[in-house]
């Protein structure tokens, strides 16, 4: 009978046919279909290089997982330009004054309108399309963390002697959060005032 028993076809333990279930299985989805209910992984981090710096972090190649060349960025006498690694540019920054533009992410605008310095002048908000998010620095780290009631840190990045390292989750990633930590986070590396 114990076969027609919906709890004992689960895997839970009975106490009146003990050898039916074990208590150390996982349960099984109700459906069949879904999949088994387990704890939370935590988020994946990847990592990207700022190098090359010539001489700083303006004219640098940026490097990511598997040591591959994601981004250039160069400056002349103009404006700072990003491309990807097939050549293509996906940003820019001008800097008379400071405006920032990221081919389908940000609309040409001031920097310091794209990420502005909140009222207590100890981080930055910053806007990618209908979602805020916040640059904090704390220990020499700049951190991106999400805002609403559950504050997450999506990336970071930090400045070593002659690189910049920005780690940032596959969730940040999969919301499209790569191009705009790498512009901002050359922005905040800059040494330049985006204020004016």
């Amino acid at each position: 009978m114990h076969m027609n028993n919906p709890f004992a076809q689960g895997g839970w333990p009975n106490p009146s046919n003990p050898g039916v279930g074990d208590p150390g299985a996982p349960t099984p989805s109700v459906f069949g279909a879904l999949p088994l209910a387990g704890t939370p992984t935590p988020p994946t981090i990847l990592t990207f290089t700022f190098t090359s710096f010539t001489p700083n972090i303006l004219n640098c190649d940026v490097y990511g997982p598997r040591s591959q060349r994601y981004y250039s960025i160069a400056t002349g006498q103009g404006p700072t330009i990003f491309h990807d690694a097939q050549g293509r540019q996906v940003a820019l920054v001008d800097w008379q004054p400071p405006c920032v533009e990221i081919r389908g992410v940000v609309t040409y605008q001031r920097a310091a309108q794209w990420m502005p310095m909140l009222s207590d002048r100890s981080s930055r908000s910053m806007i990618i399309g209908r979602q805020t998010y916040t640059w904090i620095p704390r220990d020499g780290v700049l951190g991106l963390y999400s805002t609403g009631p559950s504050s997450e840190l999506l990336a970071r990045i930090c400045r070593l002697r002659d690189s910049a390292i920005l780690e940032i989750t596959t969730e940040a990633l999969k919301a499209g959060l790569l191009e705009a930590a790498v512009v901002s986070g050359t922005l905040l590396l800059s040494g330049r005032n985006i204020d004016r």
